[in-house]
């Protein structure tokens, strides 16, 4: 039966989590965007209580005892009466980007895809090992929270209903998905895009007799040696970058359809090229450079949250000096225009000829407002490979909605410049935005995104 959940925005559930944007629905359900009491993003499901339902609420709540880093956290599960309506709800960790988005946009690299089946056998074994399957596992389930690959957990089954064979063969469905952008048939060839150092693990994992199928343990051998046995290798952790981007793991940074600007080149699902060294020939002996250490996650957080603290004091910085600058401005006299050529304030045709004609320069009131108006301007954290695939510029503009305070307490997306991974990027961004006291009303955000960076600007509509 179709329901309409837009109607439950802004309702309240469970009395802690207000209903924000509705990201997805379906005949049985609905998804929101919610901010947890200590401000973290999450997402709520909710459903209509009926007894199947119940005995999904059964499942989260057992499920929301689990602990692995590569499984989405569920931080509660309950009833509750939820816009006149008895409802049962789960709250879940939000991630950044999701599998099936960047599938959309471009296949996975034969590296992307080894470095993304570790964490996934992780989150597997771990659920194995407590009697559970997954029991979907596909690209809409995988997502990536900052540097951390992780599956959902709120579909998950007891043995019976599903098996660890079963989350085998999804396994290697998902990689072969993910490699040629096409879900295998079941006991047909193997497309020709599989490279062949991972054609035997996803053979392995397709075998139609579960009997005969790999475990994680011949995968695991098989990607550190080549040849399937029953050594398990090295746990892995969190793998820093696979879906950065856009992985991420570049979502969306790439490809031709999201790039609509007459200043983005499409690209069709282009693997990166390889980049052939020269031959240098040098007179004289050249040093080495000394070797680059290498930041663990945690350093890598740190410099993230330093450089994040850098932009927030150089914006109020900016902001201060622009207000100084429109004060100024005020008490300075205009100039009088200087003799030019034989007549006062003229120039000669034959020069005149040879000079452009400029835009008059803004006044300093109107260059100033916005800068002095903006008191925090946030700018995106994009991977920077997923900066590296635009050609050209995407350029998004979010309308932001900001009160009396400065806050910012809606944002919607205006243009999104051909891309939708960047635009969210960009809405979400939007939001930590800051304005002066005592300039409500509509703002056009801008942030345009290259190659080489990121730039941002403000107007007040």
């Amino acid at each position: 039966m179709s329901k309409d959940w837009s109607q439950f925005v802004g309702a309240l559930v469970g009395n802690t989590y207000r209903l924000g944007e509705m990201l997805g629905s379906s005949d049985s359900h609905a998804t929101y965007g919610v901010e947890s009491p200590d401000g973290h993003a999450l997402v709520v499901k909710i459903m209509p209580t009926n007894p199947a339902t119940s005995m999904r609420l059964g499942r989260w709540q057992t499920a929301a005892g689990f602990a692995h880093p590569n499984i989405v956290r569920l931080i509660g599960a309950g009833e509750a009466r939820v816009g006149g309506q008895d409802m049962v709800y789960v709250a879940m960790e939000r991630g950044d980007e999701v599998l099936a988005e960047i599938l959309h946009e471009r296949k996975l690299t034969e590296d992307e895809t080894r470095q993304m089946l570790p964490p996934l056998m992780d989150a597997l074994d771990y659920l194995h090992s407590r009697g559970f399957a997954h029991g979907s596992l596909k690209a809409s389930n995988v997502m990536a929270q900052e540097d951390t690959l992780k599956i959902s957990s709120d579909g998950i089954v007891p043995f019976g209903e599903a098996s660890a064979a079963g989350d085998l063969y999804a396994l290697g469905s998902l990689m072969v998905e993910a490699l040629t952008g096409k879900v295998p048939v079941a006991g047909a060839d193997l497309p020709g895009g599989v490279p062949p150092g991972l054609r035997p693990v996803a053979a392995g994992c397709l075998q139609l007799d579960a009997r005969h199928r790999w475990t994680t343990a011949q995968v695991r051998s098989a990607l550190l040696t080549g040849v399937p046995g029953a050594v398990t290798a090295p746990r892995f952790g969190s793998r820093k970058g696979l879906i950065a981007a856009g992985a991420v793991i570049v979502i969306a940074a790439v490809l031709g359809p999201m790039f609509r600007d007459s200043e983005v080149a499409p690209i069709v699902n282009e693997p990166p090229k390889e980049v052939v060294p020269q031959e240098v020939v040098m007179d004289q002996p050249v040093e080495a450079p000394p070797p680059v250490k290498k930041l663990t996650p945690a350093e890598e957080r740190k410099a993230k949250r330093e450089a994040k603290r850098e932009a927030e004091a150089k914006a109020k910085a900016e902001a201060k000096a622009a207000a100084d600058a429109k004060a100024a401005a005020k008490n300075v006299e205009e100039p009088r225009p200087s003799p030019v050529g034989p007549k006062t304030g003229s120039v000669p045709p034959e020069i005149a000829k040879q000079v452009p004609k400029l835009p008059p320069a803004p006044t300093p009131e109107a260059a100033g407002t916005a800068e002095a108006s903006v008191v925090h301007s946030a700018t995106p954290e994009v991977a920077s490979n997923a900066l590296a695939t635009i050609r050209g510029t995407v350029r998004t503009a979010i309308r932001a909605e900001v009160d009396a305070s400065g806050n910012v307490t809606s944002t919607s997306v205006e243009n999104n410049g051909g891309s939708s991974y960047f635009s969210q990027i960009a809405l979400r961004t939007a939001k930590d935005w800051k304005f002066a006291p005592g300039a409500p009303g509509s703002w056009v955000l801008r942030f345009n995104f290259r190659s080489s960076g990121i730039e941002t600007s403000a107007s007040k509509r």
